[in-house]
């Protein structure tokens, strides 16, 4: 509680200084008193004509907004009067007191948040800090990652031309190896299919040489039957049977 109290005594002395401060060089925020006896009756006619809507819409854009002519007399007065010395020291120190006062009142204000606020802001500038520092860390990792994928990829890249020449060598190798292998199939299968035809000629033959030995049986078997009827004797036929076994076992 003490600790507030100093705060506080402190933060208005502060205030009181420099308010007195300001008040001392620049005395106030209205036109001093010494300007308004001199030029009080000149001021008055330049603010009624400054505030005059047609003079300010010709401030803004004279050439759009032409004065009318029983108003140029006032105009070029207050023009003149604008440009006076003594009338630009006093809009000077007027604004040098209404911006000293406001630095005053923003020094304040920010002292007092400060002082209520210090912790939560200085907590939460800890957290943006920590979160920063973690993204940081994230980006660090991310870039080391990538630069080590680029390494990889660069050593890729170098080895290529000599891994693409391995590649050619394997599948030339691999190329001839089939064709080999499809060659000896091919002569493997015409072998077969030589040996197929061999085997059905001989087939082929021997059925025929069966056909011939049948139909040789046949006709020998007519030609015995055709003797035996026009030789019926007894002698006869038997010579017949004998010549057809001794036939018989010539054709077998």
């Amino acid at each position: 509680m003490r600790k507030h109290r100093i705060f506080f005594i402190g933060l208005v002395l502060f205030y009181c200084l420099e308010g007195a401060l300001g008040l001392f060089l620049f005395h106030g925020p209205g036109y001093s008193e010494a300007y308004m006896a001199e030029h009080g009756q000149e001021h008055e006619r330049y603010l009624r004509i400054s505030e005059t809507p047609e003079y300010q819409r010709y401030r803004e854009r004279p050439h759009l907004n032409p004065l009318p002519v029983e108003m140029k007399e006032d105009a070029e007065f207050a023009f003149s009067y604008a440009q006076r010395q003594d009338f630009r020291a006093e809009r000077r120190r007027i604004f040098a007191y209404a911006v000293w006062f406001r630095v005053l009142n923003i020094v304040v204000v920010l002292a007092l948040t400060v002082y209520f606020f210090k912790r939560p802001i200085l907590g939460y500038f800890d957290r943006q800090i920590n979160v920063i520092r973690e993204e940081y860390a994230d980006t660090e990792h991310i870039l080391s990652e990538a630069l080590k994928k680029q390494a990889r990829a660069e050593g890729l890249h170098q080895a290529w031309p000599q891994k693409e020449k391995e590649i050619h060598l394997q599948a030339e190798a691999t190329l001839k190896n089939n064709l080999a292998e499809v060659e000896r199939e091919t002569e493997y299968v015409r072998a077969q299919i030589a040996r197929d035809i061999a085997n059905r000629k001989e087939a082929e033959l021997i059925a025929a040489a069966h056909a011939l030995k049948l139909e040789l049986v046949n006709a020998a078997v007519r030609e015995l039957e055709e003797k035996y009827i026009r030789e019926a004797s007894l002698k006869r036929l038997s010579e017949n049977v004998d010549l057809f076994v001794l036939f018989m076992g010539i054709v077998a």
